[in-house]
């Protein structure tokens, strides 16, 4: 039997998305830039595996950063990691592509946005306890083979207590850090990483 092929959410029409690299917090970016990011009307479900190879498309990614009181959480991505290109960095994003399911059907909007993100939440951790999201920014770099077709929309995810887990084979290694303890490792952290903790570090 053939492998259905995963589709991922991606968009063509990346001028307002290449309009900076970097993390852009929530402060800096254009009024309503997580609407109009699902307004464009070139998004589009497309085979990942020609998204990952084709730099017209930028894949739509919610990266959630859990944190409990001032602590952080930070792992390993496993070699079964969906992204080969950054097997065996630390990260403290959890996070993945929206896929046609989470648009129940009809055109994606920011409803399906976020069923997607609750669904990555679920799908990669197991979480004891309530959380709260609240979205702090976004992440445009070009400057690496992943990032040149990926662009994340960053949600700090505010957990009740530090019972969480993997569920995911990707996911390696949890452990909490402080900003402190977090600054020491930066060299570890793959790139949307580091310019999240780079911008903690300079704002909290």
């Amino acid at each position: 039997m053939e492998q259905v092929k995963e589709q991922v959410l991606a968009t063509v029409d990346i001028k307002l998305m290449k309009s900076f690299q970097g993390f852009k917090s929530l402060d800096d970016a254009p009024i309503n830039f997580l609407k109009e990011i699902f307004e464009i009307t070139d998004n589009a479900f497309l085979d990942r595996d020609i998204a990952e190879k084709d730099e017209r498309w930028k894949q739509i990614i919610p990266y959630c950063v859990f944190k409990h009181g001032d602590k952080y959480l930070i792992y390993t991505r496993g070699s079964k990691s969906g992204e080969k290109r950054l097997v065996s960095k630390a990260s403290i994003g959890i996070g993945g592509h929206i896929n046609p399911i989470d648009s129940n059907n009809v055109d994606m909007d920011l409803d399906g946005y976020y069923r997607a993100l609750n669904r990555e939440i679920k799908e990669e951790l197991n979480i004891d306890g309530e959380f709260e999201e609240e979205l702090i920014g976004f992440i445009n770099d070009d400057s690496t083979e992943v990032g040149k077709v990926h662009f994340g929309i960053v949600h700090m995810i505010h957990v009740e207590n530090k019972n969480i887990t993997s569920n995911e084979d990707n996911i390696q290694d949890i452990e909490w850090y402080s900003l402190g303890e977090l600054g020491d490792e930066i060299e570890s952290l793959e790139s949307w990483s580091k310019f999240i903790v780079e911008y903690l570090i300079e704002n909290v």
